[in-house]
């Protein structure tokens, strides 16, 4: 036994310092803007923002998946990295992955201007129209930059894939809202929107115009118009039944202000938008673990390596849910210093803020589940489970939310997460034989433990005698 952080675990660190510091930058930004939209504006534009982050994870139809953990085990010294006369594995890759997200957009696009054709002759509120419009302007930049930041984990660590999105959008909401304020310019959700929109294409094109990125880029969009119709079949094979993974933390998210919206209100939507921000923040060590551990158990399960597998998810399961426990303690005793950051208009955010810091520990708890089940073999099953939970989330938000307003929704919120976690962490157990628990001593999370795969080798020594 010996004390040595793996190459995940410093990935996950430097890329969790990135997401602190936009932590930071998205408090100071979402502060500002409800602040500077109000609690009406505001609610329209975090729902209009919820569904193009929904759309927009939704559009790569899980190429996105498939093309990062392609990246992840192809070789440093691939041909794909010799970007001259002879293109490899990895730009093709990418070209494909382009085509067809770009196809898909198209399509999502489409539906959103018929919803706004057709919903100006249903009697639509003007409220909805604008929320879905918003999203229309936003999706495609924001579907680009999700599609990047896969692109750049495998090949630059998650930390720099993470960097320019978590820091400069937000700075770019700030530095709109200071100035705005300056000259006494008010702004509607849907001019936020194209604001939003335009800084993200802006950071899009900035991130790809250098190094590695520049090369490989570069060299897929000039073989993106000659991808065939076979090789993106192909690639939409694969990735379809990842579908469910890539949408399910999203969906579970972004569209609550939405059911909140059509329960209580779009003054509620903006209340539970605020809100969730501050819950979720024990949850940011997860979210980062579990990107980081995409190409280690993508790894691990490719090579067959269970006992790796095992001690590094529970390991990742240790630091997210005693970190969790910290911060969230943390969040519930500043909480009642909200109303004099948000403003008295805001008093709603404090009173729901207990329900959710609970729902969000339990999702600590069972540690990072997606990632295993994305990479071993549990896409189908998450399927059936995501689209059996995320209607019941949402029927339990909306019931609740009509009957004891904002408080119910969050109730509902909380029902809907711990009937989830219990059902993955059981099946995960079941298959691979992985437990989605922390270790009780914390410190076993910075241990390379080798006991675990001698007991594996004896276990597979056993079986071969009986054979």
């Amino acid at each position: 036994m010996k004390w040595k952080p793996s190459a995940w675990l410093s990935d996950a660190l430097s890329a969790l310092l990135v997401r602190a510091v936009g932590i930071v930058l998205v408090f100071v930004s979402t502060t500002m803007l409800a602040r500077f939209l109000g609690p009406a504006e505001y609610g329209t534009y975090s729902a209009s923002l919820g569904l193009a982050m929904l759309l927009a994870t939704l559009a790569p139809l899980g190429t996105d998946r498939i093309l990062s953990q392609t990246l992840a085990c192809t070789k440093k010294n691939d041909s794909s990295n010799q970007l001259g006369t002879e293109i490899g594995e990895s730009a093709k890759a990418i070209a494909v992955a382009y085509r067809c997200t770009i196809m898909s957009i198209g399509v999502l696009l489409t539906l959103l201007m018929a919803f706004m054709f057709f919903g100006s002759f249903a009697g639509v509120s003007s409220e909805w129209r604008a929320t879905v419009l918003s999203a229309a302007m936003i999706l495609v930049p924001l579907t680009l930059s999700y599609l990047r930041q896969w692109t750049a984990m495998p090949i630059i660590g998650t930390s720099r894939a993470m960097l320019a999105e978590q820091t400069l959008l937000p700075a770019v909401v700030i530095f709109v809202v200071l100035i705005s304020n300056f000259l006494g310019w008010k702004f509607s959700a849907l001019s936020m929107a194209a604001i939003y929109a335009t800084g993200s294409g802006l950071i899009f094109a900035g991130s790809i115009s250098s190094g590695r990125l520049r090369d490989l880029h570069r060299a897929a969009f000039k073989l993106a118009l000659g991808v065939s119709r076979e090789e993106i079949l192909v690639l939409l094979r694969r990735g379809l039944p990842l579908v469910a993974v890539s949408i399910g933390a999203v969906a579970s998210q972004s569209t609550l202000p939405m059911a909140i919206a059509a329960g209580c209100g779009f003054e509620d939507a903006a209340y539970f938008a605020l809100a969730i921000p501050y819950a979720a923040l024990p949850a940011v060590p997860l979210g980062v673990l579990g990107l980081s551990l995409i190409p280690q158990c993508a790894r691990f399960h490719a090579s067959g390596e269970l006992a790796q597998a095992r001690h590094c998810v529970r390991s990742a399961a240790t630091l997210t849910f005693w970190t969790a426990f910290v911060v969230a303690a943390g969040v519930w005793l500043m909480s009642p210093q909200l109303i004099h950051v948000l403003g008295q208009q805001y008093h709603t955010v404090v009173d729901v803020m207990p329900v959710l810091l609970i729902a969000t520990l339990i999702d600590c708890l069972t540690g990072p589940t997606v990632p295993v089940m994305q990479t071993m073999g549990l896409q189908h099953f998450y399927a059936r489970a995501f689209f059996g939970h995320w209607p019941l989330q949402l029927i339990l938000v909306v019931i609740l939310g009509g009957f004891w307003g904002l408080t119910g929704a969050a109730a509902g919120y909380l029902v809907s997460r711990s009937l989830w976690n219990l059902l993955i962490v059981i099946q995960i157990y079941r298959s691979p034989g992985l437990l989605m628990l922390p270790y009780l001593n914390p410190l076993q999370a910075f241990v390379t433990d080798h006991s675990s795969l001698l007991s594996d080798l004896s276990v597979v020594a056993a079986k071969a005698r009986t054979a």
